[in-house]
């Protein structure tokens, strides 16, 4: 009798906790069914990042290929440009009626990239920073100091570094107003074929 009723009494107090745990079990079991559906949806995003990743990769690869293309491109559209100005001269301030003041002079036709290219040239000159420059065949070339080499511009960066030379063979030299801005050089100025 009492043994029954202690077995009652225990079964009383187990009972709640058998369904709790029998709850907590379910609940388990369904975190670990959600569980592993994400870590499977996790596994397919990661599959799709490296997928994503290779073709961006490759794009990268793609554009930089045309970007190269291009700037090889535009330089040759400039040079074939300025070849086909090999002939063209051009007449600068040349006024109507004419006086014995004007001052005229001749420039070869060149492409506005490297009219702009000389342009810079004119002020470092008029600022004494470098010695000449000149024009032949479409090319230009400029000389630091009146001693040091020729150099050939074919762009921005190459007066940029003409700027910036301290060689000694290209010490800063102020030129002499005297001797007018023109190079007496047969060798600088003759056509040196195309370039």
């Amino acid at each position: 009798m009492i043994e029954e009723e202690v077995k009652k009494c225990v079964d009383q107090q187990v009972k709640p906790i058998t369904e709790l745990v029998e709850h907590h079990g379910k609940r388990l079991d369904t975190d670990n069914i959600r569980i592993s559906r994400l870590y499977s949806n996790v596994e397919k995003v990661n599959e799709d990042v490296k997928s994503n990743t290779a073709i961006v990769n490759e794009l990268d690869t793609e554009v930089g290929s045309l970007f190269k293309r291009i700037v090889e491109l535009e330089t040759r559209l400039e040079n074939q440009e300025q070849y086909s100005r090999r002939t063209s001269l051009r007449f600068h301030n040349i006024r109507v009626p004419i006086d014995h003041n004007d001052g005229i002079f001749i420039t070869e036709n060149l492409t506005q990239y490297r009219t702009g290219l000389t342009q810079k040239l004119a002020d470092l000159k008029y600022n004494h920073k470098i010695f000449a420059y000149w024009t032949s065949d479409g090319r230009i070339f400029a000389k630091t100091t009146e001693k040091s080499t020729k150099k050939r511009i074919t762009n921005y960066d190459d007066i940029t570094a003409l700027e910036t030379t301290t060689d000694g063979d290209n010490q800063q030299q102020l030129p002499d107003p005297s001797q007018g801005t023109t190079i007496k050089n047969s060798d600088e100025n003759q056509n040196n074929g195309a370039y």
